[in-house]
């Protein structure tokens, strides 16, 4: 049952789709779409868009051909296309064990809430179980915040080495309200603590 206050925690992802023939497929979105397949619900469409994009390109690899002749993905053939971009770009495989630990240890809200991400800049996540906002870079955690919203944390995007996001203030008449975060260091710029 939706809440009145929900505010779709969907990442904000946008693939960097014109794909040359010298870069191929890019590392930050390879990194995207698994992310997608794993916490979000549009992995599926994000993988065959992609792989389409690198096929308009020239780019050819085994099993390729799956994004051309399905209209949607099942699970099989999602994991097969998958595993052959991992296996075209290995630098690219995520530990998905060790991310879901993190989220586990320092999100401890991720268990109740879905767990809303955005992919850096510099190929580093941003992860919110709702009512933290942490930082993973290379499969360690860099920074995860104090609790900063009774109710929901809806991350945006990354820009000029700052998070954007909004958080759900109860105390205000129930609205979302701007949230900053220094990409740095997870400083609150905007936004406050929620003493509990």
């Amino acid at each position: 049952m939706s809440s009145p206050h929900n505010k779709t925690l969907q990442p904000q992802v946008q693939l960097n789709l014109n794909v040359s023939t010298e870069e191929q497929m890019n590392r930050r979105d390879i990194l995207a779409i698994q992310m997608a397949l794993r916490y979000g619900t549009i992995g599926k469409h994000m993988l065959k868009e992609a792989v389409n994009a690198a096929l308009d390109a020239g780019e050819w690899h085994e099993y390729f051909y799956i994004a051309v002749i399905s209209n949607d993905l099942d699970d099989d053939e999602a994991q097969k296309l998958l595993d052959c971009v991992l296996n075209a770009y290995p630098d690219c495989v995520l530990d998905v064990d060790r991310l879901d630990t993190i989220i586990e240890t320092h999100l401890p809200q991720a268990g109740l809430a879905s767990v809303s991400w955005l992919v850096g800049p510099d190929c580093a996540f941003v992860f919110t179980d709702s009512l933290r906002v942490a930082k993973v870079e290379k499969g360690s955690l860099s920074w995860v915040t104090e609790r900063s919203s009774w109710d929901g944390i809806a991350l945006d995007r990354v820009e000029d080495d700052v998070v954007f996001g909004s958080w759900y203030d109860v105390t205000s008449g129930y609205k979302w309200q701007p949230l900053k975060l220094s990409y740095d260091d997870g400083k609150l710029l905007q936004g406050k603590v929620i003493e509990f």
